[in-house]
């Protein structure tokens, strides 16, 4: 099996299941998408027990399986809310899926930031990517330029640069507005 087939495969699976549980949550679906759901965890668990050699592909799959583990956490919450009948408890959770946003006041800027660190606490690259995007189309700037692909090589460079150079393992990257344009900043965090 093609690992990087594989990849781009479930990558795409796990945005196919978001857009599929968003459509039912909503009510625009009558059936919840678990039989989907199911098959992402299947294609995950086949690619857990590949090797990866490449730590591009491990970090690409760590932030995949970490987006997927996310999102269903965030289903179930809502899926229970939803059979018991608790509005509340469905907005508050669905409000979960935004990072929570604060003002640098030094530099007048909005400023959305994850943690990279270790494959074990790295945070999903494609959710700074959907809010890098999200944050662009906010501000009128296009999305059209920017590939999800591209982005992960980007982080993926950075991250290596200043883990090497700084001797750390912990890179945090920010979503910042600055002046009316967008920046993806990153700064190392501590030592290794």
């Amino acid at each position: 099996m093609d690992i990087e087939r594989a990849l781009a495969d479930l990558e795409q699976d796990i945005a196919k299941l978001k857009r599929d549980f968003d459509r039912f949550l909503a009510g625009a679906e009558k059936v919840s998408p678990e039989r989907e759901r199911d098959r992402v965890l299947a294609e995950i668990k086949q690619l857990n027990s590949m090797t990866m050699q490449n730590s591009g592909q491990r970090f690409l799959f760590q932030s995949l399986m970490t987006r997927f583990y996310s999102y269903n956490e965030l289903w179930n919450r809502l899926l229970r809310a939803k059979e018991e009948g608790i509005a509340a408890a469905a907005a508050s959770a669905a409000a979960a899926l935004h990072r929570p946003q604060h003002m640098d006041a030094a530099n007048a800027m909005r400023v959305d930031a994850w943690v990279l660190g270790s494959t074990k606490d790295a945070a999903p690259v494609g959710e700074l990517y959907q809010k890098f995007l999200d944050v662009r189309s906010e501000t009128g700037e296009t999305t059209q330029k920017v590939s999800e692909k591209a982005f992960h090589q980007l982080v993926l460079a950075q991250y290596q640069q200043l883990s090497n150079k700084y001797g750390t393992d912990r890179i945090e990257f920010k979503v910042a507005v600055k002046d009316g344009k967008v920046q993806l900043k990153a700064k190392p965090l501590g030592t290794k």
